[in-house]
């Protein structure tokens, strides 16, 4: 329903007027419901209420700018009929103390000392007067003795250098100002380290992990990289970086990270079995063996993993259900070695191409649903649109 408004001796729309006026569309329309009608409905009250000042007739709001007094304020005077002196007074009380024999006001002392009129106000409320009323409790008026002179307790702070914070603590709680910390001690918590037996305070130098991080550790049973691996840094992606252990596989040296993409088992898996000492068939060992048929071959699921590049969780998920291992997924194709493209001259499985020029499976099937057969199918740094 459109509602019509007459401006000027014209009817037109809110959202004519909205143009006409500039007022916004939505304040308009919250006037009009609230039985606002003519030039209540558009116009603005900051810039239309006139108040005399200084013999000259100016807005509210150019009254609060000039004044410094809230433009709300100075709203809910004049909507109570305040004019003149009653629109313009201040209601801050005028307090007079006593300074170096005059009486002056708080606003006039807080000039006069540099101390902020709001410190002074407070101080005054709380009854403090004299000497507690313009007493500075900054870092140059805390005196003590030190080597029979007396200095302040920033200068201690630099002399010292003992943070003024702890000095200052120290102070208000009654203590010795230059008490040290008790030393550290390692209670004789020696490690190897590169050859080496270091105590967990040199360890923590060389390594640069906190003292109380390594004694955590080492009371929690952790030892060699478990003891100063750094588990907790954050690599570029900003996740938790996985401690750099190696093992043997199939003759050759692999990180815990690598051997976990190469067999499909969990890497958490494979290191809380490295951490209870295991050997390399202890890491690997498979709770269940399942074997199945694939082409006409009795293989497991670990190596039906391998042929087809399908993750050895899924093949393990597929197979508890009765489902077939090789199924299509939702996006189409499978995982499998059915999808087939040419490479140098032989037709090889994607999974194979994958294996060979290193690019992922799934990037090999994006590119091959979008109908890509050429060398652009395996080739790095390409955008397809």
């Amino acid at each position: 329903m459109s509602n019509k408004v007459y401006y000027k001796g014209k009817e037109i729309s809110l959202s004519e007027l909205s143009k006409y006026t500039n007022v916004p569309y939505s304040t308009l329309v919250r006037r009009y419901n609230a039985g606002k009608r003519g030039e209540e409905l558009w116009n603005d009250d900051k810039k239309n209420i006139k108040v005399t000042y200084e013999g000259k007739e100016i807005s509210l709001l150019e009254l609060s700018k000039l004044i410094n007094i809230s433009y709300s304020v100075l709203l809910e005077r004049y909507k109570n009929g305040d004019r003149g002196d009653e629109l313009l007074k201040r209601k801050r009380k005028r307090i007079i103390v006593d300074y170096k024999g005059e009486n002056i006001s708080l606003g006039e002392l807080s000039k006069r000392t540099g101390i902020p009129y709001n410190t002074l106000l407070n101080r005054y409320n709380e009854g403090k007067r004299g000497d507690e009323l313009l007493h500075e409790y900054g870092k140059t008026k805390i005196h003590v003795m030190h080597e029979g002179k007396e200095i302040s307790l920033l200068e201690l702070s630099k002399i010292t250098g003992i943070k003024y914070v702890t000095l200052f603590q120290r102070y208000k709680n009654g203590k010795d100002l230059l008490q040290t910390k008790q030393k550290r001690t390692n209670d004789n918590y020696n490690v190897m380290y590169k050859g080496k037996e270091v105590d967990l305070v040199e360890l923590s130098k060389i390594t640069g992990i906190k003292y109380g991080t390594l004694l955590y550790r080492y009371k929690n049973g952790k030892r060699d990289e478990e003891l100063w691996g750094n588990s907790n840094a954050k690599d570029k992606k900003g996740g938790t970086r996985k401690p750099k252990i190696h093992v043997m596989y199939k003759g050759k040296e692999i990180s815990l990270i690598e051997l976990s993409r190469i067999t499909g088992i969990n890497y958490s898996v494979l290191y809380q079995r490295y951490k209870k000492g295991g050997k390399i068939e202890d890491l690997l060992k498979r709770k269940t063996k399942f074997n199945v048929m694939y082409e006409g071959k009795e293989i497991s699921l670990t190596e039906l993993s391998e042929i087809t590049g399908i993750k050895y969780i899924t093949l393990v998920t597929r197979f508890k259900k009765g489902n077939n291992l090789l199924q299509e997924n939702k996006r189409g194709g499978h995982k499998g070695s059915k999808l087939k493209a040419e490479y140098d001259g032989e037709e090889l499985t994607l999974s194979q191409i994958s294996k060979i020029t290193g690019i992922p499976l799934s990037t090999l099937h994006r590119r091959y649903r979008k109908g890509i057969r050429d060398r652009r199918l395996w080739a790095r740094n390409i955008r397809i649109k």
